[in-house]
């Protein structure tokens, strides 16, 4: 993980602590059809519990820890208790199953714990009117973990329950989160503020306390990790996130989303842009898009810009277009050149 990236993080702790306590922090949407919010304040408490889990097992500054979890709180509480302790947390995206490796180099990062769920809930199979399942289906993780681990030294591995399905047990390794982590007493932690870094309040804009923000991505993955768990956080904004990251050509739930949170602020990829512009005047009739001010992608030719789109308005206040821009990513004045 980048030095930047750990700024963030210290930042991220430092502020979900200190803004306004009763404001949301993070809206979860599940694949279960189970929701959840979180204030700053409770979110404070879950990292507080959770860095005392991990201080119990062990884990310090500098030591890593394997995040391999479904975009749910815990993954967010997962990577910020970390940083509250000093450690590395190695996030892995969530759809390496099966013959895919999981945890992919965690010898060679020479993990001390991995934080893990029975399952997570992936989108089903075609059905339902507009030909996706509403959704979707438990897919195990802990077994997928387990293969990986093989031969390893990891000395815990922190189980999440989420599914309920069967999961294989190392006695002596295997803990459960809700065991491990809720019997923890709320303790104040060190939250170091760092100088020089630059969170998503100057890179997009963000607003505390106006801005709804979703990055549809998953934490282990592009964008994910430095936008979707720090960056807003980092700013104060209230975030939104999905289980399922649901598929943005032909189902609604994407755009219910948008409209049951008022999202002001989606960071998605671009196949999600595109559909919404392409339908823009079909879906506002459908579902109540007009708070959504700005769109986002990270995904492009070249890394070290974030391409943003602001919606004008007339003088009415009525949507009449979006307007192109570009800033740096974060990271960029260090990222590799790119060629060309």
């Amino acid at each position: 993980m980048r030095s930047l990236d750990l700024e963030m993080l210290h930042e991220a702790d430092r502020v979900a602590a200190a803004v306004r306590a009763d404001r949301v922090a993070v809206h979860f949407e599940g694949g279960l059809g189970d929701t959840r919010s979180l204030t700053f304040a409770e979110l404070d408490e879950e990292v507080s519990r959770a860095a005392g889990a991990l201080r119990e097992l062990g884990v310090g500054p500098g030591d890593r820890v394997a995040v391999y979890l479904p975009v749910i709180p815990e993954a967010v509480v997962t990577v910020l208790a970390c940083a509250r302790l000093g450690a590395v947390p190695s996030a892995v995206f969530g759809l390496f199953t099966g013959d895919r490796a999981v945890v992919p180099g965690a010898c060679d990062l020479d993990a001390e714990v991995v934080v893990t769920a029975d399952g997570s809930m992936r989108p089903g199979a075609p059905g339902g009117p507009e030909g996706v399942a509403r959704h979707g289906s438990p897919v195990a993780l802990k077994a997928a973990v387990d293969a990986a681990l093989a031969g390893s030294r990891v000395r815990h591995v922190l189980v999440v329950r989420r599914t309920g399905q069967p999961v294989p047990w190392t006695e002596g390794r295997d803990l459960w989160w809700h065991e491990v982590v809720e019997r923890q007493e709320v303790a104040p932690g060190p939250r170091p503020r760092r100088p020089g870094r630059r969170d998503d309040r100057d890179i997009l804009g963000l607003r505390p306390g106006t801005d709804v923000y979703w990055c549809t991505s998953e934490v282990g993955w592009l964008g994910g990790r430095p936008h979707g768990v720090f960056g807003a956080l980092a700013a104060g904004v209230t975030q939104v996130i999905c289980e399922t990251s649901p598929a943005p050509v032909g189902r609604s739930r994407f755009w219910e989303i948008i409209d049951w949170y008022g999202v002001t602020f989606l960071h998605t990829d671009p196949a999600a842009i595109h559909a919404l512009l392409g339908r823009y005047e079909e879906l506002t009739a459908r579902y109540d898009l007009s708070g959504l001010r700005a769109l986002c992608r990270v995904s492009g030719p070249n890394p070290r810009r974030v391409w943003v789109m602001h919606r004008t308005r007339d003088w009415s206040g009525r949507a009449r277009s979006w307007e192109s821009c570009s800033h740096p990513a974060p990271g960029a004045e260090t990222a590799a050149p790119v060629a060309g």
